[in-house]
């Protein structure tokens, strides 16, 4: 009887030493799987990175240049607003110029106007006479 139970004994502890041994397995290829999974979430979360600084630097690039654009534009404005400023001023000096000369042909057609109504007075006079 103490024989039966002596090898019942062993008989339960190689059972118990054989799950150890399985458990020990299955938690080594677990724990390696965990591993590979790690290193690719690594890799993957290095790729983000770089593609994040890629993105980062062609968005400061792109904004550099829109900057520039629009500097220029801002300087392109500013020569067109001189040249139509220094164009209204030229349209101007001569509007003024042609107001002048409006005005003296007018003063000289008076004038002109009244020596012929004269010149008409004084050669209806010499009629009459």
């Amino acid at each position: 009887e103490s024989l039966v139970r002596a090898k019942r004994v062993l008989s339960v502890q190689r059972q118990g030493r054989s799950r150890s041994e399985h458990n020990l397995k299955t938690s080594t290829e677990t724990i390696a799987s965990l591993h590979q999974q790690i290193e690719k979430l690594e890799a993957q979360a290095a790729a983000a990175r770089d593609e994040k600084l890629k993105a980062n630097k062609k968005v400061r690039r792109l904004s550099s240049m829109l900057q520039s654009t629009n500097d220029n534009k801002i300087n392109q404005t500013a020569v067109k607003s001189a040249e139509e400023s220094r164009t209204a001023e030229e349209m101007q000096q001569r509007i003024d110029v042609q107001d002048k000369t409006i005005a003296g042909l007018a003063s000289q057609n008076s004038k002109l106007r009244s020596e012929l109504a004269r010149a008409k007075m004084a050669i209806k006079d010499a009629e009459k006479e």
